[in-house]
């Protein structure tokens, strides 16, 4: 889903995609070991001289932002702060939901993007299956069905307005979601 977008918006740039699939999904892992495989694999994009890193998975961002942007010269670009912005602007009574990975979750970097908001209450969902579902290519049917009413059941009675989809892995479950 990164890529896709990137390729709309700089059509016309090299873009090296490291997919981490031999030890993904990084949501179930403590931060520390997402931290460890996100360096891992940035030393690595930024031996080949790539111009700017993307980390377009919300556990490695929540793992390793500041991090990287301390060890590395190139721009760093999150998925965090984009959507806590956009969620922001967008929402109108101020309680903003965020569906999430585990690792997302525990590592509040969504509170920490929205904390100096005034006026912004925060919700968090931790959605682990999602990914499991994704992953086995399913986008629909009951048990995905159940397991999204009960993880979004919390935030429909907190009355959020705007939800943020903390996973990449998420889009491609809109369908499901936004039922």
């Amino acid at each position: 889903t990164g890529v896709r977008e990137l390729r709309k918006r700089l059509p016309h740039e090299e873009i090296i995609y490291l997919g981490d699939t031999a030890r993904t999904p990084y949501g179930p892992r403590p931060i520390a070991e997402v931290r460890e495989y996100a360096i891992e694999c940035m030393d690595r994009l930024v031996t080949h001289g790539v111009k700017a890193l993307v980390i377009a998975c919300n556990s490695a961002s929540s793992a390793v932002l500041r991090d990287a942007r301390e060890r590395y010269s190139v721009p760093i670009i999150d998925v965090i702060m984009p959507a806590a912005r956009r969620a922001v602007r967008v929402s109108r009574n101020g309680r903003i939901g965020v569906i999430c990975t585990t690792a997302t979750a525990q590592s509040r970097s969504y509170d920490d993007a929205l904390a100096a908001v005034p006026d912004v209450e925060l919700f968090t969902a931790a959605c682990p299956l999602f990914v499991d579902f994704v992953e086995a290519g399913i986008t629909g049917g009951p048990e995905l069905m159940s397991a999204a009413v009960e993880y979004l059941s919390p935030l429909v009675h907190a009355d959020v307005d705007t939800l943020i989809l903390g996973c990449t892995h998420y889009p491609l479950l809109a369908g499901i979601i936004s039922v």
